[in-house]
């Protein structure tokens, strides 16, 4: 099962309503700027710093959801790959 990493400098804050993840440390300074996630962003990136493998996270917002698994796999991987381009998390 594929797992990512997601980058220890990053921090995630919910900030009047919405959810940040904020650079720190070295970070701080390649990345300018905070990034803002979905609700659903937020609660991929939650499992992912749970240490949750990419098909743990999509049996688990099948569930959750009414989406079926390829399309919500789809989502989860587009999401990563967006995160991994900005260094937010590794896979």
């Amino acid at each position: 099962m594929k797992t990512v990493k997601t980058n220890p400098n990053v921090i995630r804050r919910n900030v009047a309503g919405e959810d940040i993840l904020i650079p720190v440390g070295d970070s701080a300074l390649e990345h300018n700027g905070l990034f803002v996630l979905t609700p659903t962003g937020a609660e991929i990136w939650d499992a992912l710093v749970e240490g949750k493998s990419i098909e743990e996270i999509v049996a688990d917002m099948t569930r959750a959801y009414d989406v079926d698994a390829d399309t919500l796999r789809e989502d989860v991987l587009g999401l990563i790959e967006k995160l991994a381009k900005l260094g937010l998390v590794t896979e």
